[in-house]
């Protein structure tokens, strides 16, 4: 949940509507439904973090976060 409240999109705080966002919003294929789960989980596990380890994110330029 702490990624997708670092980005622009349509989506509340709720795990129900983040859910229900990429739902709609990706292929409804298994294997990208899982490859889209773990880079989440990696990204999370790696950089985005309660205490930002931002440096090497692939996803550093589009975070709000940073710009906030």
């Amino acid at each position: 949940m702490r990624l997708f409240r670092r980005f622009p999109i349509e989506t509340g705080e709720a795990y129900i509507e983040v859910k229900d966002y990429c739902e709609q919003n990706l292929s409804q294929d298994a294997g990208i439904y899982n490859r889209f789960h773990a880079l989440i989980v990696q990204n999370g596990k790696e950089h985005c973090k309660k205490k930002m380890h931002c440096k090497g994110c692939p996803l550093e330029e589009a975070c709000q976060k940073l710009s906030s």
